[in-house]
């Protein structure tokens, strides 16, 4: 997991995504994707570190007895930090859950984490999974924002050649 975060190992972000679809997929649990991989099961190459998933504050119990077993960090109240939970699961790759995006990350301006994401959502279809996620100029807002130009670039490519 460490490599991974480093850089220093490729990061099988599909063999873990594909492992929390597949679990997931028939529980009730509203979850939706975020950062890098949103990004990348739309087409856009990028090299993600870890996969950032959202859910309902509602769902904490039903994905941590889910998950139970790839539980590396328990989700838990974060105390009015960004979200209202957050925790780590590792399947193959880290996964971030977290819960409930506080108002501030939109401001000032929407990102693709935040309420107004949660509110625009869009679904991808991926290697058989319907996927919710975030617009994809969110995405290249917060990359350019975040001064990752080379993530910026070949997502604004795949924005303009569609």
């Amino acid at each position: 997991m460490f490599n991974q975060l480093g850089y220093f190992t490729n990061v099988p972000w599909e063999s873990g995504l594909k492992k929390f679809c597949s679990m997931a997929k028939d529980s009730n649990i509203n979850w939706w994707l975020t950062g890098s991989c949103a990004s990348c099961i739309r087409g856009v190459e990028l090299n993600p570190h870890d996969i950032d998933i959202m859910i309902d504050s509602d769902y904490v119990e039903d994905i941590t007895e889910l998950f139970q077993d790839y539980l590396i960090e328990p989700i838990i109240d974060t105390n009015g930090w960004l979200t209202k939970e957050f925790g780590v699961i590792f399947m193959d790759v880290r996964i971030d859950i977290a819960s409930d995006p506080a108002a501030v990350l939109d401001d000032p301006e929407p990102v693709d984490c935040g309420p107004y994401a949660l509110n625009h959502l869009e679904t991808v279809e991926w290697e058989g999974f319907q996927i919710k996620v975030p617009p994809l100029e969110l995405q290249l807002a917060v990359n350019i924002k975040r001064g990752r130009m080379d993530r910026a670039r070949k997502i604004e490519e795949f924005l303009y050649s569609s």
